[in-house]
């Protein structure tokens, strides 16, 4: 072979291998490119997948969020009607009061100007009618009506109660009773407060014990103890006592020069006093408020027409002493702590009923200085104020009543149900968000009732919605 034919053999071989070559990096490039691509659509494919899922949990979380903010301001809209129909029973309880004592204070002034009786001794005439139609409208359990008695007036009211006690018998439920009523003498109340030292009930003033119903219904003389507790707050917290006596001689202040007839007053925490005893209130009191007529009417026993509570001093009870401490100084009405008050009254078949009362100044005249002559204590059930106030769009609710004197109970609202709890409300604590606190009766507390907020008890309600 020519050197020339050697020479374009080699370069046909050397153009056959490049183009090959040529084709070899043209298919490389081309899986390359391939791969990439695919590389690509999956991470595009991802991508939307998590931008998908995020838009999703966004949306999600949105809508919970409005629907949770929903339920929200559903409850607060709720809570607000709640609050409205709420205020119209607190409304409607005092409103029936009210209207007792305006038609008392007529009768007090109608007596003024036909006996010499003092203002506030009065015998309320077909008591059945009178005080029956307040304690239904007002969902009362036991309406009672005290006068104020003075120490110059302190027999005559002795007198007075004793020649016009017939009304018992007159008012029994199945029509008059041929017999005469007997009711303690006089004025008493009991002595089983430890604050009640040696200087206030147990010496001096010549104080019988008098004249209780023994078992068998036989009267004789016996130890009659307190009826019913005494509320369940801190009561040494807000009540100031009685003090004891004691350091005769002893100086007030530098200023002062000895005198037999100065003491320092202290507390008596070692004194006991025993059971709890009946004795005669002593004159030394400012005032008395012995209990007279109430409704219901206290049944006779014809063969023992003895009337226990009649004469029965209520400021004994150191939440009634305060609520007229309440009205001495605001002349209005006032709402009690949580007691089984109807219990003072010798009522015993309410002891399951969660209970408050409502006292309410009876007045001599209809001015602005007309002068305070008694008192009418109205015993309300706690379910009274939350009747009436569901609708049929309503969420079940549940409303925690917390007051300054320490008290705590909650109402179930279910439906148009009404169910009032005497413990403790222990919920989720993922409902804290939804309480709302509100104030209850507020409206008939003067401006500067500031000065005795530690006295009188101040009433809040607490909503949540209901965990079922």
């Amino acid at each position: 072979m020519s050197e020339d034919a050697r020479t374009d053999a080699a370069d046909t071989e050397t153009a056959t291998v490049t183009e090959t070559g040529n084709m070899a990096s043209s298919t490389t490039l081309s899986v390359k490119g391939g791969n990439t691509v695919y590389t690509c659509k999956i991470i595009f494919i991802s991508v939307l997948v998590v931008l998908a899922m995020i838009v999703a949990i966004v949306s999600t979380t949105r809508y919970m969020a409005l629907k949770e903010q929903a339920r929200l301001e559903k409850f607060s809209a709720q809570v607000s009607e709640m609050e409205l129909r709420i205020d119209t029973n607190i409304d409607a309880a005092f409103a029936s009061l009210k209207g007792l004592s305006v038609l008392t204070t007529s009768l007090v002034k109608q007596n003024a100007e036909e006996t010499e009786y003092p203002p506030g001794f009065i015998t309320i005439p077909d008591v059945s009618q009178i005080l029956g139609e307040a304690k239904k409208a007002s969902n009362a359990l036991v309406i009672a009506y005290m006068p104020k008695v003075f120490p110059e007036n302190y027999g005559l009211w002795e007198s007075y109660s004793s020649t016009h006690s017939s009304w018992v018998a007159e008012e029994q439920v199945g029509g008059p009773m041929n017999t005469t009523t007997i009711i303690n003498e006089h004025v008493y109340e009991y002595t089983d407060y430890l604050w009640e030292g040696y200087n206030r009930r147990l010496i001096g003033d010549g104080m019988p014990v008098l004249r209780g119903n023994a078992p068998g219904r036989q009267l004789e003389n016996r130890v009659m103890e307190r009826p019913g507790a005494d509320c369940s707050g801190n009561e040494e917290k807000r009540r100031s006592r009685d003090l004891v006596k004691v350091g005769s001689g002893r100086k007030l202040s530098d200023n002062d020069e000895d005198n037999d007839d100065e003491y320092v007053y202290v507390y008596d925490d070692v004194f006991v006093p025993g059971p709890s005893t009946q004795v005669r209130v002593p004159r030394s009191d400012e005032f008395q408020t012995p209990v007279w007529q109430l409704y219901p009417v206290p049944v006779l026993d014809e063969k023992d027409p003895f009337v226990q509570v009649i004469n029965y001093n209520l400021v004994d009870r150191i939440v009634f002493l305060q609520a007229v401490n309440y009205i001495e100084t605001f002349r209005l009405p006032v709402l009690l702590d949580v007691c089984d008050q109807a219990a003072w009254f010798l009522v015993d078949e309410h002891r399951d009923i969660l209970q408050t009362a409502i006292t309410i100044p009876v007045f001599d005249g209809f001015s602005e200085s007309s002068t305070i002559v008694g008192y009418y204590t109205a015993v309300i059930p706690w379910e009274t104020f939350f009747k009436n106030i569901w609708t049929p769009d309503s969420m079940d609710m549940i409303i925690v009543m917390k007051n300054t004197c320490g008290e705590e109970f909650y109402v179930e609202l279910k439906g148009d149900t009404v169910t009032v709890h005497s413990e403790t409300y222990a919920h989720d604590v993922k409902l804290e968000k939804y309480k709302i606190v509100s104030s209850f009766a507020r409206q008939y507390l003067p401006a500067s009732f500031i000065k005795m907020q530690d006295e009188v008890c101040l009433y809040d309600m607490h909503f949540y919605p209901s965990e079922k």
